[in-house]
């Protein structure tokens, strides 16, 4: 509590204030950052099983506006193609000391691509052509069985042709965006703040493993 007190003199009255409650506090206000799961495991391309979040919670009566940051590290060697991570609410107003807030922490990643079909087809056909050349080969005596064999190995082919232009250009090569790189990330969620004289706290991390 605080008072103040005038002990007078020849011309004006003693006076003593009325007390004032003043709270002073050992360290300035701040917050501090919880994620809810420190580790993430995920399929690459899954929409499902990649959210996170992260709790904010102002501490000794904090007031202010936290700005929330996300990126993504590869734990490993090389070039890595990398997820990407996003925030549902990067902005936090805390406009009175109160409880805490949140904000969703999403993980992107691009799927593997599957193995076209055209080429399983391809072998398949192929498996036939090369029966047939090897019944071509064997010795026989009747010319009509070499012609059974010509129609088969022109069948054959026609039937790797259809399935190699059924895509379009022909080509069994995956198009589209470059998959995710298997392996191990850090997430890695850092904050700054409006209030002035406050150190924002250290940057809360995420384990991630993309499969």
């Amino acid at each position: 509590m605080v008072t103040a007190a005038y002990s007078g003199d020849a011309y004006w009255q003693p006076s003593t204030s009325n007390v004032i409650s003043q709270t002073v506090l050992s360290q300035p206000a701040t917050f501090t950052m919880t994620p809810a799961s420190k580790t993430l495991s995920l399929t690459a391309g899954a929409t499902t099983g990649n959210l996170d979040s992260v709790a904010v919670a102002p501490v000794l009566g904090f007031v202010g506006t936290v700005n929330l940051n996300c990126n993504v590290a590869y734990n490993g060697s090389g070039t890595a193609i990398l997820p990407t991570c996003s925030l549902a609410n990067p902005n936090l107003l805390f406009s009175s000391p109160g409880s805490g807030l949140s904000s969703l922490v999403t993980i992107t990643s691009v799927a593997r691509p599957v193995v076209s079909s055209h080429l399983r087809s391809w072998g398949r056909s192929g498996t036939i052509t090369l029966c047939a050349l090897a019944l071509w080969l064997v010795p026989v005596r009747r010319r009509r069985w070499r012609a059974w064999m010509t129609v088969l190995v022109l069948l054959a082919g026609l039937n790797a042709l259809c399935g190699c232009s059924g895509g379009g250009n022909g080509s069994s090569t995956p198009s589209g965006p470059v998959p995710t790189t298997a392996g191990t990330y850090m997430v890695t969620i850092s904050a700054t703040t409006t209030a002035a004289g406050i150190t924002p706290p250290a940057p809360v991390t995420i384990a991630l493993t993309v499969n």
